[in-house]
């Protein structure tokens, strides 16, 4: 949907209205003018919502988690409270995560997740974006039973990522809706 104007004056006024963002491409696995999501065989879940899922999938035995699945079940804690009580914000499964600028990219989330040389590319969503601090992320305590409860600390937590409320020690990440299109593959 994204290629269907051409490059023209009109091209570069609807421009205006996409919510650029900075993404960290750890699968190295983009290129310029691919368009990412939604994949509509899963539901329109973005690529990490599909791997959520798989990973709780292969939860056999709730003793011993691996993990990939803690992180699942984190995620699940974490939309189960997006569902419950902020159901106008975008899902983490359905998004592609970004940073508002390259700084914010190169000073926190490049040191947390890249050991190699990191590839980064500018994207572009028709949707609004909506920003978050994925401090409060940090450290949950991983629940097995579903639903998780609706109370304690890690609920408190996870209610002030979605209420954009920023810690004293930020993380910033931005969710865009799908599809995202892939702009330019940016120099460090």
């Amino acid at each position: 949907f994204f290629d269907i104007i051409p490059v023209t004056a009109k091209r570069k006024a609807i421009q205006r209205y996409f919510m650029l963002g900075y993404h960290l491409d750890t699968a190295r696995s983009l290129k310029e003018g691919t368009v990412i999501g939604p994949y509509t065989n899963y539901a329109d879940l973005g690529k990490w919502g599909i791997s959520v899922f798989r990973f709780l999938d292969s939860i056999k035995d709730p003793v011993h988690i691996l993990p990939h699945q803690a992180i699942a079940l984190l995620e699940r804690d974490v939309e189960h409270v997006r569902l419950t009580r902020f159901p106008d914000k975008p899902s983490r499964l359905c998004s592609l995560f970004a940073a508002r600028t390259l700084d914010e990219l190169v000073m926190q989330w490049i040191p947390k997740l890249v050991k190699a040389e990191p590839v980064v590319w500018e994207v572009e969503s028709q949707g609004v974006g909506s920003l978050h601090d994925a401090a409060w992320l940090d450290g949950l305590n991983i629940v097995v039973e579903v639903p998780p409860a609706d109370t304690g600390p890690d609920f408190e937590r996870i209610c002030k990522y979605w209420e954009g409320c920023f810690s004293s020690a930020p993380l910033p990440e931005l969710l865009l809706p799908l599809p995202c299109r892939v702009v330019r593959r940016v120099t460090l």
